[in-house]
């Protein structure tokens, strides 16, 4: 009885040491809602996308323009102008705020290595010299993918267009 006294005794000590927790504030902790641009993030993430291209199009779904000082609800449309380093996205909202259509453009990026490894493969010893990557959505149409990349040797250079998947077009 005694055995089991001094365990109640401690469980009961053990709980009040953990519950005892010191409250920690999070600095930059962002909560939103699911972006109203569910379909255009769907329609031109590419998983094997670099970051930065993936980064800036979840920036893009998740921008609400109804929140924006110049949003006015006698307008039907707005452009929108992202840009981050060699990389920019033209964004067109509706006044709901959904996107309509989108150019984006990214120089310069890692390329997947699906498309390093088809260049190199059908051009040995020839190297990346430079890279951009292009995506037109518009709503309720197929979104347009390509990368168009430069490759030198010697003085050699082929300009090239390359599908998601390292088909060279």
């Amino acid at each position: 009885m005694k055995r089991m006294l001094v365990a109640v005794f401690a469980m009961a000590v053990i709980n009040v040491g953990y519950s005892q927790v010191e409250e920690v504030e999070l600095e930059s902790v962002t909560v939103s809602a699911t972006p109203i641009n569910t379909t255009y993030l769907k329609d031109v993430l590419d998983n094997n996308a670099p970051e930065i291209v993936k980064d800036m199009q979840h920036r893009v779904a998740s921008y609400d323009i109804t929140e924006s000082d110049l949003f006015s609800e006698d307008s039907d449309m707005y452009k929108v102008f992202f840009e981050y380093t060699n990389s920019w996205i033209v964004a067109t909202f509706n006044n709901e705020g959904k996107i309509l259509r989108s150019y984006e453009k990214f120089k310069d990026v890692l390329l997947p290595p699906a498309i390093r490894n088809a260049v190199y493969k059908k051009y040995p010893g020839w190297t990346l010299h430079k890279d951009i990557y292009l995506v037109s959505y518009y709503a309720d149409k197929d979104t347009k993918k390509k990368y168009r990349i430069q490759i030198r040797k010697n003085d050699e250079k082929k300009n090239l267009k390359v599908d998601t998947f390292g088909n060279i077009i």
